[in-house]
This record gives structure tokens, sequence and C-alpha cells, in this order.
């Protein structure tokens, strides 16, 4: 039974020269041009060829044993007048471990920095990404109201109140992300944050935005 475990959704090569801007390449599913990503070069492998040159940098991807065979998938997940949320890159399948190499190819001597982003967690999101949504709203949205609630009870101003609600809702995802990283977790313990922290992003932008419109009279005075 083949097996899908390695998504390469987005390849970024960031390749540091003295006069030249870093090189970023996002790997495109197929032909629909609101899939890819403005300012980048979008490559699109085609006939089985999963080599492509960028000015003198040749990207070369190749599954890691003879078993592994490579693919394109992508994810168009929400709809409204082109692809509001979608993703697309290589797949690679039939082989344990489902690993992708990628060589590069006309680099200048000196040191470069690579940086590629994964679907390591995509079953698993798959699977529990809607309770996750819902925990991570909950989860959000209480700290909001018991921070704020608190703080009144204990006596403390409005706009202190409405600080400590930012400090008990908003949590460092960051730090999340990075223990799931160093336990090589980040496809099971990292999902979490990885859902909670845009949507911790969106929600206090738009609770700060709201009480920013309505300053408290004690601070005016």
């Amino acid at each position: 039974m083949k097996r899908y475990r390695s998504v390469i959704l987005l390849l970024l090569v960031g390749v540091i020269l003295a006069d030249a801007a870093p090189l970023r390449v996002d790997i495109n599913a197929d032909e629909r041009s609101d899939m890819r990503t403005l300012g980048w070069e979008n490559w699109r492998p085609s006939g089985g060829d999963w080599s492509q040159t960028f000015g003198e940098v040749t990207a070369i991807l190749r599954a890691s044993s003879d078993a592994g065979t490579l693919s394109l998938k992508g994810n168009k997940a929400i709809l409204i007048h082109g692809v509001t949320l979608g993703a697309d890159g290589a797949v690679v399948s039939g082989s344990e471990p489902a690993e992708i190499e990628i060589q590069l190819d006309g680099l200048s001597p000196g040191p470069h920095t690579f940086v590629g982003s994964t679907a390591a967690g995509r079953d698993n999101l798959l699977q529990i990404g809607g309770l996750l949504i819902l925990a991570a709203i909950l989860h959000n949205g209480f700290g909001y109201v018991f921070g704020y609630s608190l703080a009144l009870l204990a006596k403390l101003d409005t706009a202190s109140a409405r600080t400590v609600a930012f400090e008990v809702g908003l949590q460092n995802g960051g730090v999340a992300s990075g223990i799931a990283g160093a336990l090589g977790k980040l496809g099971t313990m990292g999902l979490a944050s990885a859902v909670f922290s845009p949507w911790m992003n969106l929600s206090g932008s738009v609770l700060a935005n709201w009480w920013r419109g309505r300053v408290s009279n004690e601070v005016h005075e």
C-alpha cells in the first residue's frame, strides 16, 4: 500500500550571494495562477523532470530511495472568487521512509542558507484539525474573558484589565513549536501551536482594534 507521508508545500531556497537577492521558489501542482506565490519563482515540474535551473542555480528533487515515486499534489480548501486557502507541492510515495532529497548545483563557494517548508503533520491535521480549531478558539476566548473579568474583580482599572486579558488570552506559540521541534514531534505536538498561533494573532488584532475604538473614560482623565 502506498503511503503519503512527506509533502513539500513550498521550496524556499535562500542563496546568500555577495551581490544577489535570495532565490525563492514555490513548487506548483497545477497551472492555476491563484495558487502561485507572488514575487517568487513558481516551478511546476512536468514530464517526470524534477530539475529546474534558476539563474546559475539548479535544483533537483528525488525520492530518498529507489522505490519512492515523486508526484505533484494540490489542495484547494476554500474557493471564494479563486483560491482563498490552498496548498500544493511535491509528494513522495511508495517508500519507507518517505523522504525527498534536494540537490542544489551551481552554488558559489562560501556559506549558503536553505529553508524548506513541509507538511509533516498533514494526515494528523486532516483528522483532528476541526477539533484543534475549536479548542484554539475556546482556549483563546476564555483567556480573554477570564483575564478581563478577574482583573476587574481585583479592582484594576479598565485599561489594566484589558492588558491582563491579552496577557492571559495570548500564548507563546513559538515556544510551543520550538519544544515540539526539539522533541521531533512537529507533526503531532506541534499542530496545536500551528493552529493556535494564527487564530491568536487574528483574534488579538480584532479585539485590540475594537477596544481602541472604545477608549475608556479613565484613559482620557
